[in-house]
């Protein structure tokens, strides 16, 4: 169903590029907790590793956000492309040259410092490529075309980790250099992307306004909130996680490339609701998916914390990936639905996702040294249940005190 709808989409060389900058980036990043283990790292420095890569990523969407309009779109997301190839070689040979130990800068305090520079590129890649693919389209068309680009993310999260887990289990070096070839693909499409960003073709700017028509009264402001507490809320949770293959090991005794095969059922979980989300309209402007996403959340938190059967973990993972599809998607759709200048807009999504999951890594990691690998999960519920209730009270604040009031500026746009 899935590879059949892919066939009958007219894909651009930046599609592709996408796909390749994401396995990369996850090949590398999903298996840097084992990578810094070895090279003498801490579960602080793991989680830092991730917590820096964010932050630096937030900075950088930031800066997109404020100067985009000065900003070539497809130049920066050469520019960071490009600029991974570099971050992968320097992270090689940190590991390959093997800083003697009496030295103040040890191997794994570059690789540390690593997650700060991939930060950067990330904050100049997703923005601009989100950008491109949206310019000129509304409506059910931007849904669709927001879909395919986010299959296409999320089957880059399925091959990435699933050939980080097999190689790291190896050697260190073998997930940074397939990760530095992937990126190598990546820069090597975007120079031919085959659009051109800000398009927008009359013929589907009129389909979409007519087919959306139906949709304006949409109350966007407390939607995009709701969505943005949600989004936030998933991705701390996400990064209460990033510790979870050290738990399978250490914990429960299971290997690294399990822990890989675990995430990957996860991801094609993603992928299938992300398809799911792309082909269908009936989420838009209802609370459908608020309600299901975080049930979700909570039943797979639970799972993890009392069961300690193998495929009580395949299961929640498979919940945690539909609802971080469920997630993303919302906050994706309602901001790039935005009228104006969509690279800022998008670029904020970015920034408050990041922003949960660099919440959620530091924490896990200063949690995880202080109580053990398990505390996370008991602070993800707590997460949850807040963000339930801070949604609950937006809902009910709008409904009660600005029934009427719509933002008509974003709902022309749905």
């Amino acid at each position: 169903m899935i590879l059949k709808w892919l066939r009958n989409v007219n894909f651009s060389p930046l599609l592709y590029a996408a796909f390749f900058m994401q396995t990369g980036w996850t090949a590398s990043l999903l298996t840097m907790s084992f990578i810094l283990q070895r090279a003498g790292g801490s579960d602080t420095e793991v989680g830092l590793f991730f917590s820096l890569q964010l932050f630096f990523y937030i900075i950088t969407c930031l800066f997109v956000k404020i100067t985009g309009e000065r900003l070539r779109i497809l130049r920066l997301a050469r520019f960071g492309s490009a600029s991974c190839i570099l971050i992968a070689g320097g992270m090689l040979l940190a590991l390959v040259l093997k800083i003697p130990a009496v030295s103040v800068v040890k191997s794994h305090h570059v690789l540390v410092s690593a997650g700060a520079f991939y930060g950067i590129c990330m904050g100049f890649f997703w923005p601009a490529v989100m950008a491109f693919i949206s310019a000129g389209y509304e409506g059910q068309i931007l849904s669709r075309r927001l879909g395919t680009y986010n299959v296409l993310v999320s089957l880059g999260l399925i091959v990435g980790p699933f050939l980080g887990g097999f190689l790291v289990e190896r050697n260190s070096l073998l997930p940074i250099i397939a990760s530095a070839g992937f990126f190598l693909f990546c820069f090597l499409c975007l120079l031919r992307p085959g659009e051109k960003s800000g398009r927008i073709e009359q013929v589907q700017e009129k389909a979409a306004l007519h087919e959306t028509q139906e949709t304006s009264s949409y109350n966007l402001t407390y939607l995009r909130i709701m969505a943005g507490i949600f989004l936030v809320s998933t991705f701390i949770c996400g990064g209460l996680r990033v510790q979870m293959g050290l738990l399978l090991k250490f914990e429960l005794g299971f290997s690294e490339s399990l822990f890989g095969t675990i995430f990957v059922v996860g991801c094609a979980a993603n992928l299938l609701m992300y398809y799911v989300l792309g082909k269908t309209r009936f989420w838009q402007g209802r609370l459908f998916l608020f309600v299901f996403g975080q049930i979700l959340m909570l039943a797979s938190t639970v799972l993890i914390l009392r069961c300690r059967w193998l495929p009580w973990f395949f299961a929640a993972s498979v919940g945690y990936g539909i609802a971080g599809a469920m997630a993303y998607s919302l906050h994706q759709f309602y901001s790039a639905s935005v009228k104006g200048w969509r690279l800022g807009a998008l670029a904020f999504h970015e920034m408050i996702q990041a922003g949960g999951t660099i919440i959620g890594s530091m924490l896990s990691g200063v949690l995880s040294d202080a109580y053990g690998r398990y505390i996370s999960y008991w602070f993800s519920l707590g997460v949850i249940g807040l963000s339930i209730i801070l949604q609950l009270l937006v809902w009910i604040g709008v409904k009660k005190y600005f029934p009427a009031r719509y933002d008509e500026g974003l709902s022309q746009n749905i």
